[in-house]
């Protein structure tokens, strides 16, 4: 993990997340590097810079009432967080979703939000 500047780091695509070592940073901005780069956002993309959850962002969560809902609502607060569409982060693959998930749970104060796919 690089740390850029007092409010943002980077976090390479072969990396383990340090979640101990962000809890002593505490940025506000990760540059999340993806493991597999898509088109988003009208090009190539081979990182994302995840923006902090707000307020905002906490109650849609704490609002959503069943599983489905709140796998539906942690995805869109990924998209807004780190500025792409929400029919773009469905393009991203499982991996990358999986690493932007434990950052949303960071954010959050949590292990892990809901974020897994529920099931049907």
């Amino acid at each position: 993990m690089e740390k850029i500047d007092d409010t943002k780091v980077r976090i390479e695509r072969d990396e383990e997340i340090d979640f101990e070592q962000l809890k002593l940073d505490l940025p506000a901005t990760i540059v999340m590097e993806l493991v597999s780069p898509k088109d988003l956002k009208g090009g190539p993309t081979t990182e994302l810079e995840f923006q902090e959850a707000t307020g905002r962002h906490i109650d849609q969560i704490n609002k959503a009432g069943t599983e489905r809902a709140q796998y539906q609502v942690s995805m869109r607060v990924i998209a807004d967080c780190c500025g792409i569409g929400p029919d773009e982060i469905e393009l991203l693959g499982g991996r990358d979703i999986s690493r932007l998930s434990e950052v949303l749970g960071y954010f959050l104060g949590s292990d892990s939000p809901q974020t897994a796919q529920p099931r049907q």
